[in-house]
């Protein structure tokens, strides 16, 4: 094996580890391990295999949940932009110009209504473009 070859892999092995540390560091920071009663330097494969198992479980619901929040999220633009490219039918061109600027993200909601009260407006009428009160829910969330 070359000098060079060696390098990379032990640049490439140093910079997994430097991830996993990271990565459980932010598992220790959700108090994960409080959660499940994990002493710090126990090992898990060892004496925690049980409170390992339903931490990986945990995660991987937590994982399946973002994915489904993410695919509303995309639903909701998908049918917001739709309902405004009809209501604006009549502006030809333009209606497409006004979907793009649907407010479909807790993001572009929040830099909204940051740029009005930073011009001192105090009142903001937010229209909902899906008739769905989860709708309305989740922008309650998202400004609370």
């Amino acid at each position: 094996m070359t000098a060079a070859r060696v390098a990379g892999t032990y640049a490439a092995r140093a910079a997994r580890t430097r991830y996993l540390i990271q990565l459980g560091g932010l598992v220790v920071k959700a108090g994960l391990p409080e959660l499940l009663n994990l002493a710090e330097g126990s090992d898990l494969q060892r004496d925690h295999r049980q409170e390992a198992m339903t931490l990986r479980g945990a995660m991987r619901a937590a994982k399946e949940i973002w994915v489904c929040e993410e695919g509303a999220e995309k639903q909701f633009a998908a049918r917001g932009a739709a309902y405004l490219r009809d209501y604006y039918a009549f502006t030809g061109g333009f209606a497409e110009r006004i979907a793009a600027g649907n407010l479909s993200t807790a993001r572009a909601i929040r830099d909204l209504i940051r740029g009005y009260e930073a011009e001192g407006c105090d009142e903001l009428v937010l229209l909902p473009t899906v008739a769905d009160l989860d709708d309305v829910d989740r922008l309650a969330e998202v400004i609370a």
